[in-house]
């Protein structure tokens, strides 16, 4: 992110309570659509029968904000890498974030 976005990262610490981002990677202009190790990582949209899906790289960002609310100080976020992504996100959901996310 450029210096503009300062100003709303800095609101969104200050607005939610909790910040997680599913980084999906699959990005065509940074990874060239590639995992670290160099296997082949396509976008979560990708399909049997468009395999490129989309080009540019994707992410769910998850923003919580309680009645009690107060300021957070960190953003928890992951990586998914590869083929099986989209199963990764369906197979963790009901995991304990503490166990999946790495904090910022």
């Amino acid at each position: 992110m450029t210096a503009s976005h300062t100003g709303i990262r800095e609101r969104y610490l200050e607005a939610f309570n909790q910040i997680q981002i599913d980084n999906l990677n699959g990005d065509k202009y940074k990874t060239c659509k590639t995992t670290p190790g160099g296997d082949p990582d396509p976008s979560i949209f990708s399909t049997p029968k468009d395999p490129v899906g989309i080009q540019v790289g994707t992410a769910i960002s998850t923003l919580v904000r309680k009645p009690d609310h107060t300021p957070t100080r960190k953003i928890d976020v992951r990586h998914l890498w590869g083929q099986a992504k989209r199963d990764e996100l369906a197979e963790t959901a009901e995991t304990d974030p503490g166990a999946l996310y790495d904090s910022l």
